[in-house]
């Protein structure tokens, strides 16, 4: 980024002088092909040398090319495109980004954010588990839009449109002036660039990404981010982590290995930011602690209570029944309920909100004044967050009416707002009743997820198998013994559970259903391992979920 925003290939941040031997050496090359390249052997370092002077020599030409470039006001790289190796982006999807960025009411934004999606139609191979996750998808509110019109910002997830000049004034510095807001070893670096760098969401802009194709490849893939927002809460000055990790790190490191581990040098302890931007860069962390959290509500109201073990929870009798009713209200009626705003013609939510005559947010409406409104014969482009009509004016009535995906000559037929919206209801019933038997294990999983990211970033080693490898070994050797294995640990925990509860008299509905569903994890985890039949890809909850997906990214 540096390299072809100013010219500069020489290195001048995050030296050897602060970080020891993991930092770099002053004015050192940045961009060539001699950076982290080593042999296998003293017999291949001659070998790997001329390799190296090789390809050095080749590519001269093309690292003198961005070097004029970046050295070259006009010309120099303005803009960042940040992907992971799996991420596809449709044609004109960054070009919208970069529009989009250029709009001189988006110049406060540091990262253009795109919606992310997941082309599970085109897989031949689509589980069950995935399949669940469209369900979530298309029955679910647009979170990151009600977050930018509420904050004016979002969160950052590693994908998006970074604006150079800000990056390198706020997180990177200049020469003599450095900020290195990143630490050198941290890994989930986009809750830094979050609080800094004020992301926005173009929402009708999408790429497509890779899925964890089942839950253990799941578990596998959210332990490793879990690793990087625990490492993240390491590098406060004060806070529950940085206590508790650091006082572990020590004992461990002294009954292990015998010596206190080295720690690296931090510039910057606590990032500088508004209370909104912390508070949307953390979104995912709390997510990670709702399942012990909701663990041990649950506990202190049953296993506690009952033994007055002490933190007990007791729920009086009137207060508990409102207590449940708002809890069903918070968490399923009215995010689901939120669906109708998009659909209803007079709130316009479904077209595009405009404040001014000029676009106030991003992706809503045309970015044109009125002048230029005028000039293209008061054309506005269409938002693409929402399901694509035809150019005929349709009435509610016709509206309703569309219940087929196709025509009858089998092209692409688009679904109205009151087909969608009643898809989405239905399937939001469907999603709750499955979240009741799939979602209570993450009680669990979420303790253990917890535990195993902690304890690698106390050990300084990962202890769990990639997410490559598992889904790699389930393709293979896929069984219920096999599952059984990878997930007895909550059907342990449902066993005890229920013996507690039946020597204990505890009769609570909930807590049994609790039980049930953690009795039935390895079960229910074969069942979402699997493969979708071709038979079933033509049952309703197949089409209307992937026609809803479909009208969602056209």
């Amino acid at each position: 980024m540096v390299f072809g925003t100013t010219g500069n290939n020489r290195a001048y941040t995050y030296l050897r002088d602060d970080y020891g031997s993991i930092g770099r050496e002053m004015d050192s090359k940045c961009f060539g092909f001699g950076g982290n390249v080593s042999a296998d052997g003293l017999e291949g370092e001659v070998g790997l040398k001329e390799a190296v002077a090789k390809l050095e020599e080749r590519g001269q030409e093309d690292v003198l090319r961005v070097a004029a470039f970046g050295a070259d006001p006009k010309q120099r790289y303005f803009y960042t495109m940040v992907l992971d190796s799996d991420t596809i982006c449709p044609v004109n999807s960054i070009r919208t980004l970069v529009e989009t960025a250029e709009h001189p009411a988006n110049r406060s934004f540091g990262i253009i954010n795109a919606t992310l999606a997941n082309d599970y139609g085109a897989d031949d191979k689509c589980t069950w588990f995935m399949w669940r996750n469209a369900l979530m998808e298309v029955s679910t509110v647009n979170l990151q839009r009600g977050q930018f019109w509420i904050f004016n910002r979002v969160g950052f997830y590693g994908k998006g449109l970074i604006r150079n000049d800000m990056y390198i004034s706020r997180v990177i510095g200049m020469p003599g002036s450095l900020i290195e807001a990143l630490p050198i070893d941290i890994l989930s670096h986009d809750t830094v660039e979050a609080k800094l760098l004020q992301p926005a969401v173009a929402s009708d802009v999408c790429l497509y990404e890779e899925v964890a194709r089942n839950p253990i490849s799941a578990l596998s893939q959210s332990t490793r981010w879990c690793l990087g927002e625990v490492r993240n809460g390491c590098y406060h000055a004060d806070g529950a982590y940085t206590s508790l990790i650091g006082t572990m790190s020590f004992l461990y490191s002294m009954l292990a290995e015998c010596k206190k581990r080295p720690s690296n040098y931090v510039r910057w302890r606590d990032v500088p930011c508004a209370s909104s931007a912390e508070y949307l860069s953390h979104t995912g962390f709390r997510l990670f602690h709702a399942g012990p959290g909701i663990l041990l509500v649950t506990m202190s109201t049953s296993l506690k209570k009952k033994k007055k073990m002490g933190l007990q929870l007791v729920v009086l009798p009137v207060v508990g029944i409102y207590a449940f009713i708002f809890t069903v209200l918070a968490l399923f009626i009215v995010p689901k309920g939120f669906l109708i705003l998009d659909k209803l013609p007079s709130l316009g939510l479904g077209k595009y909100c405009l404040c001014t005559a000029k676009a106030s947010k991003i992706g809503d409406g045309s970015f044109s004044d009125q002048e230029n409104e005028k000039k293209r014969g008061g054309h506005s482009r269409r938002d693409a967050r929402t399901i694509q009509v035809p150019h005929e004016a349709l009435s509610d009535e016709d509206s309703a009416s569309e219940e087929s995906s196709e025509d009858e000559d089998g092209s692409p037929h688009h679904l109205g707002r009151c087909s969608v919206l009643y898809r989405q209801l239905v399937l939001a019933l469907v999603e709750i009743l499955l979240s009741l038997l799939l979602f209570s294990p993450e009680l669990i999983v979420g303790v253990i997820r917890l535990v195993r990211g902690a304890w690698a970033q106390v050990t300084g080693s990962a202890s769990w198998q990639p997410q490559d490898s598992v889904e790699k070994e389930i393709e293979q050797s896929l069984s219920v013994w096999y599952v059984f294995k990878k997930t007895y640990m909550v059907f342990v925990c449902g066993v005890v559970y229920l013996t507690y509860s039946i020597v204990f008299e505890i009769y609570d509905v909930l807590v049994y259903l609790l039980i049930v569903s953690w009795m039935l994890y390895p079960l229910t985890t074969y069942v979402m391992c699997l493969p979708v039949q071709e038979s079933c890809k033509k049952s309703w909850l197949w089409t209307w979920v992937m026609d809803i997906k479909q009208g969602m990214s056209d």
